[in-house]
């Protein structure tokens, strides 16, 4: 028969219904609504629902998916324009090429590991401290540790090494 038992209604897909009726309204200025044979604006098999009877919970993933993003976008364009800043000025000074990459990679890292322990950003931009990234915590030892090692291994030198060196000079402050 084709019928798809989706734990909290039976879904036929021939007629792209639901067998049974939905008790609410998810949203009164929505005309997909008011018909109460569908859910999720009409769209269930896109969209979940748990309990099959209401809509919030798409709506909050789907902010909290936007904020996510909006803020991990910043990082990302920070950590971008560190590494291209630093890159250029490093050129321009040495004139290598090996040594501006590295420059502008460890820039980038850092710039990453300094947005993850200075602050989270709010939604209006201002940064406001977390306390799980203090100077010294294991958390900013291994990230500036990684950082470190990651960057010496692409200059051609011992991740251990710069393993240590990011560590300790994390450490000492």
């Amino acid at each position: 028969m084709g019928l798809i038992h989706m734990n909290g209604r039976v879904y036929d897909p021939q007629i792209g219904r639901f067998l049974g009726t939905d008790p609410y309204i998810q949203s009164p200025y929505n005309t997909q609504s008011y018909n109460r044979y569908s859910y999720t604006i009409n769209n269930p098999l896109k969209y979940t629902d748990p309990d099959g009877n209401f809509f919030l919970a798409f709506l909050a993933a789907a902010i909290t998916k936007t904020i996510v993003t909006n803020i991990a976008m910043g990082l990302i364009a920070q950590m971008f324009v560190a590494y291209a800043v630093s890159y250029a000025v490093t050129y321009i000074a040495i004139g290598s090429a090996k040594v501006a990459q590295g420059a502008g990679l460890s820039a980038a890292l850092f710039m990453g590991i300094g947005g993850l322990r200075g602050g989270k950003i709010g939604a209006n931009g201002k940064m406001q401290y977390n306390p799980g990234w203090e100077s010294g915590s294991m958390k900013t030892l291994a990230a500036h540790g990684l950082a470190g090692g990651i960057v010496q291994d692409r200059m051609g030198g011992s991740f251990g090494a710069g393993f240590l060196s990011g560590s300790l000079g994390s450490y000492l402050g």
